[in-house]
């Protein structure tokens, strides 16, 4: 059994703005539930803000004062809703990062998933497929 990317999503993306300070994306992320926030400038997807850069930015003695766009995980990686979970976990091993920005067929942002979540669909198909 093959699981679509996009199968995966749940909610759309919770976002922030760059010029957020990292205060208020912490705020937006306890409030949410979730442990990244999609950084949106324009309506365009811009980067990623995760609670490591949250750890990073206080190591570093940076200000929660400070803006998202200072400690951000700057740039996304894409991928189509239609494609295999394997192939988000590949590209995500390939690129060294843990978050993709899913994406209908014209190219709309559609949400967001983690390698964790992509890791524990891909187990539970393997799973599934070995007690059948």
């Amino acid at each position: 059994m093959i699981m679509d990317v996009g199968e995966l999503i749940k909610r759309e993306p919770v976002k922030v703005a760059p010029d957020s300070s990292i205060r208020e994306a912490c705020v937006i992320m306890k409030r949410e539930g979730v442990g990244s926030l999609l950084v949106e400038s324009g309506g365009n997807p811009v980067g990623f803000f995760t609670e490591r850069d949250v750890i990073n930015a206080i190591a570093n003695g940076i200000s929660l004062d400070e803006k998202v766009s200072s400690v951000m995980t700057q740039g996304v990686v894409t991928i189509q809703a239609d494609k295999d979970v394997s192939e988000a976990i590949l590209l995500m091993n390939n690129e060294g990062i843990r978050h993709l920005v899913v994406v209908d067929g014209q190219g709309k942002v559609i949400g967001v998933i983690s390698m964790r979540e992509a890791a524990w669909a891909l187990n539970s198909m393997t799973l599934d497929s070995s007690v059948w």
